[in-house]
């Protein structure tokens, strides 16, 4: 999405969901990862990517960190699957 698409969306409630951004230290909690840890797996596409909010400030939207956790759950309950910590 965009920055307009979730600024629309965010100024606009008829259907749509509101996306709350998350911040480093809020995502590094609820994840328990390190903020290198959090940028290597962005670049190595395994992590859901920052939105940049202005100048230097970058965050995540809420949802995509949720479907990130909920996904590492699900692939941790998979037998035979690889419950590598890099996956």
């Amino acid at each position: 999405m965009t920055p307009i698409e979730l600024e629309s969306s965010i100024g606009n409630n008829s259907g749509r969901t509101n996306h709350r951004i998350m911040r480093l230290p809020e995502v590094k909690a609820i994840t328990g990862l390190s903020r290198s840890t959090i940028y290597f797996r962005i670049a190595l596409g395994t992590f859901p990517k920052q939105v940049p909010l202005g100048g230097r400030t970058v965050g995540w939207l809420e949802a995509e960190i949720q479907n990130w956790l909920h996904e590492q759950v699900e692939a941790s309950r998979q037998p035979g699957e690889s419950n590598s910590s890099w996956n």
